[in-house]
């Protein structure tokens, strides 16, 4: 075999090992970009205590700002939870976070034209996705759906990112429940601001709390009547 014939060779198998090379990456990158894909699964399902309850009592305990007025997690899920709508927020079948809420926490609450949200809870290890305020939206616009004029919930005073984000969203202090250290918030429809990429919620990075988004549950009658 001559020289000229080598070379022609050698050339031949460079450019196949450099199409086998950009064919790997093409794979590689596809494979990345199915993993994004995939990481951004995100749902909101109805909560289902044999499959969620241990994962939500977790996510209770895991920061002291959590607001449970005159009551234990344990006792809102075993007493409150069948009176009280809760929903699971699922990130690849994850429990990332849930909510609590009502239309009518109690029935001395009747009158009162506004829902309630007892709680709001995005657990440690999903933080800083946007999933504090996709429960919170969520929960809002199912509270109006039932002819509520009023959305009300409640917080302790330090929980800064938690405020943040409830202002944000157009909530406003309309209370104080000085024992328990919290404002009672409002939200009217006319005040509600929803996030513009809430279909993309795993991109959104908006919001950056370093605490649980609290709730309260049991908000005292006294507190919230004017609403």
């Amino acid at each position: 075999m001559n020289y000229s014939k080598i070379k022609k060779l050698l050339v031949l198998i460079g450019l196949l090992a450099q199409g086998g090379l950009v064919l790997a990456d093409s794979k590689d990158q596809a494979g990345k970009e199915q993993e994004t894909n995939i990481s951004q699964v995100v749902e909101i399902v109805d909560f289902d205590s044999e499959r969620d309850l241990d994962d939500l009592l977790k996510i209770c305990h895991e920061d002291q700002d959590l607001l449970f007025l005159d009551c234990s997690p344990e006792w809102y899920f075993a007493h409150m939870a069948h009176l009280h709508q809760i929903k699971v927020l699922k990130e690849n079948g994850k429990t990332a976070g849930f909510v609590g809420y009502c239309e009518k926490p109690h029935p001395w609450y009747a009158k009162r034209t506004g829902g309630t949200v007892d709680i709001i809870a995005v657990s440690k290890d999903f933080r800083r996705k946007g999933y504090g305020r996709k429960l919170l939206e969520y929960v809002v616009k199912e509270l109006f759906k039932m002819g509520n004029n009023v959305v009300a919930l409640a917080v302790v005073t330090h929980n800064k990112p938690a405020r943040a984000l409830y202002e944000r969203v157009g909530f406003k202090i309309a209370n104080t429940i000085r024992w328990h250290n919290c404002f009672v918030y409002a939200l009217t429809q006319e005040d509600f601001t929803p996030s513009v990429a809430q279909s993309n919620v795993a991109s959104n990075q908006e919001e950056k709390p370093s605490h649980d988004m609290v709730g309260g549950v049991g908000l005292s009658y006294r507190a919230i009547k004017g609403f």
